[in-house]
């Protein structure tokens, strides 16, 4: 079996954990939790890893960095629909942390759970094949892993693909039952962790036996909680948009950036009276660097939720006291309000006081969804104290034109506005408009343009 094998789609043509295996010291088995569920309830995948070898093992189960899928999943009766788009053009960048590779003795057994997600929706009941595919790198362990090292571990050179076929039953919609599950499992993340009490007068090999026994429990149970949480946020009920409030509302980052995923996938009137609340709290000091992230990402939410009723509170955020909440509000404006909010976003460009806040507004107006947006961002193109490389990204966002041609000299920014003008006075009538996320017949532009987007 190859490494990066597409799945089989035919039936029977899908191997069993047990089948695929073969020789590995790995015995793999994963199964789903539970195989029963409501139309729209939070699964999840168990995955059981079994060293049979007669050594300890390091292995490393994997990482979502940059696209990677630490689980591959697919659902081939369920309907496709990508949940994390990408602005066409964009590629995918930041960092990342990696896990350290697990050690398991030999005759051991390491369990992790993963929630069941991936590119589809499950629209009605019914029962689905599940496909899963899971990439596994393992080496033996010499006992080098060191706490707080960086996680590399250039000897895991062995390789194991398991891929799995399982049914998924999903029951019709019940969304009272539905709403008291989903309820009960965030309950539970409230729940301490646990904490095993030390005897009177206990010695310190016991204290420490102890201490190291807690320190487990409490990771396992850390791990629990947080892939309980995604499940919840990848299939949030209309009814729990309280409970993500009050995650929104405490002092802990990842609960508020639990609660605004959730929120925005919800995306239901409650769910966006929240993130518009969020958005607008400017009380808390500039210095408090997590808090107005979370304003960022409300109003980035509020953007992609298309309720342009919120329209009027990002143009107000588009002054408020902090730079980066105005940039924000800015690049969301385009998607939210589209051609409406074209002389806005033209006057904001033409009175900046900087580049970075005209290319905000110009990058807004190509992802307005309107051809209105040409002439406008044209006559941007030369503008003193502007870069010509950011309309020439919103241009071609909007239309997948672009004028430099091939192999020839770079376009000065005169030439190109001079193309842009002769270009749009032939097609203005004919052209195509593209949204920022529909990419199809797309052509990348033929210059490498350097773009501030206002990213943290």
């Amino acid at each position: 079996m190859h490494v990066g094998r597409p799945f089989a789609l035919g039936a029977l043509l899908f191997t069993t954990a047990a089948s695929a295996q073969g020789g590995s010291p790995l015995d793999v088995s994963m199964q789903l939790t539970p195989a029963t569920i409501l139309l729209g309830e939070p699964a999840w995948v168990d995955v059981t890893v079994v060293n049979r070898s007669a050594g300890p093992l390091l292995v490393d189960m994997g990482n979502s960095c940059f696209g990677a899928k630490e689980l591959i999943v697919q659902l081939p009766q369920a309907e496709p629909q990508i949940h994390d788009r990408l602005h066409c053009g964009s590629g995918v960048a930041g960092s990342c942390l990696v896990e350290f590779a697990v050690p398991i003795g030999a005759g051991g057994t390491f369990r992790r759970r993963y929630v069941l997600s991936g590119d589809f929706r499950i629209t009605h009941a019914g029962n689905y094949t599940v496909l899963l595919q899971k990439n596994f790198s393992y080496g033996p362990d010499h006992g080098e892993l060191t706490p707080g090292a960086p996680p590399h571990f250039p000897h895991l050179t062995e390789h194991q693909i398991v891929q799995t076929q399982l049914t998924l039953n999903v029951l019709p919609p019940n969304h009272k039952k539905l709403l008291q599950i989903e309820e009960a499992e965030a309950a539970q993340l409230e729940a301490p962790l646990p904490n095993l009490p030390f005897p009177p007068n206990a010695g310190i090999d016991l204290v420490r036996q102890i201490s190291d026994e807690n320190r487990k429990l409490q990771q396992d149970a850390s791990a629990a909680k947080y892939v309980l949480a995604n499940g919840l946020v990848e299939a949030p009920t209309y009814g729990m948009e309280p409970i993500f409030s009050t995650w929104l509302a405490q002092n802990n980052t990842s609960a508020a950036d639990w609660a605004l995923r959730a929120l925005s996938r919800l995306n239901t009137p409650a769910s966006r009276k929240i993130l518009a609340h969020q958005a607008a709290s400017s009380d808390k000091p500039q210095e408090n660097t997590i808090f107005q992230i979370h304003r960022w990402e409300a109003i980035d939410a509020l953007g992609n939720m298309g309720d342009a009723s919120y329209v009027p509170l990002l143009e107000k955020l588009t002054r408020d006291p902090y730079h980066d909440v105005q940039r924000t509000a800015v690049r969301a404006l385009g998607l939210l309000g589209g051609e409406k909010e074209l002389p806005f976003l033209n006057t904001i460009a033409l009175s900046a006081q900087t580049m970075t806040d005209r290319q905000d507004a110009v990058m807004a107006m190509g992802d307005t969804g309107s051809l209105r947006a040409v002439p406008f961002l044209i006559k941007l193109y030369t503008l003193p104290g502007s870069d010509e490389s950011t309309s020439e990204y919103a241009l071609w966002t909007l239309t997948h034109h672009h004028v430099q041609p091939p192999y020839t000299r770079m376009l000065t920014p005169q030439e190109g506005q001079r193309a842009w003008q002769d270009w749009w006075t032939q097609n203005q009538h004919t052209a195509r408009v593209y949204g920022p996320y529909d990419c199809g017949d797309l052509k990348e532009p033929s210059t490498t343009l350097w773009v501030t987007r206002g990213e943290i």
